[in-house]
Formats: C-alpha cells, sequence, structure tokens
C-alpha cells in the first residue's frame, strides 16, 4: 500500500496519479491531492484506484478529506489548485 499524488487530468483514472515517496502534506482546497492505494507500481491500476472512488466523489463534493469522521483514517487529501 503506498500514497499516490494527484499529477493531472480525470481524477477517476489511475493513470492521473504517481506512486509518491513522501507522505502528504495537504488538507483541504478544491482539488484532489493524494490518495492512499492498495498498490505499489509507479502508476496504479485501475482496479486498485476503483475502490477509492466514492471517496475521491466526496472529498470532491464537500471539500472535506475523506473518509470523513472521527478515528477514521484518512485516504483521500485535496489541496488547493490556486495558482
Amino acid at each position: 500500500m503506498a500514497w499516490y499524488t494527484y499529477i493531472s487530468g480525470d481524477p477517476r483514472v489511475a493513470s492521473s496519479y504517481s506512486l509518491s515517496t513522501t507522505l502528504p502534506t495537504c488538507q483541504v482546497g478544491g482539488q484532489i491531492c493524494a490518495v492512499f492505494l492498495n498498490d505499489t507500481l509507479p502508476v496504479p491500476l485501475q482496479v486498485n484506484l476503483n475502490p477509492q472512488l466514492q471517496n475521491i466523489s466526496n472529498a470532491l463534493m464537500t471539500l472535506v478529506p475523506q473518509p470523513a469522521g472521527a478515528g477514521v483514517m484518512r485516504t483521500v487529501y485535496l489541496r488547493c489548485n490556486c495558482v
């Protein structure tokens, strides 16, 4: 299992992510920052991203890291898409 950084493109597509060697420091914003997946390839397999699609959707709708709730490990983080 590893963290993947969202690079660009459709956040529902695995090729939009790249394996990260560091933990995410991002927290909130309007764009996906990082996802935690059951994968270790440089670009994750779509089958390993699919279980996170609901959390990705929830994060984009609520602008809150997901899953939400006390004591739950966050597996989707957001960042500001400010430029």
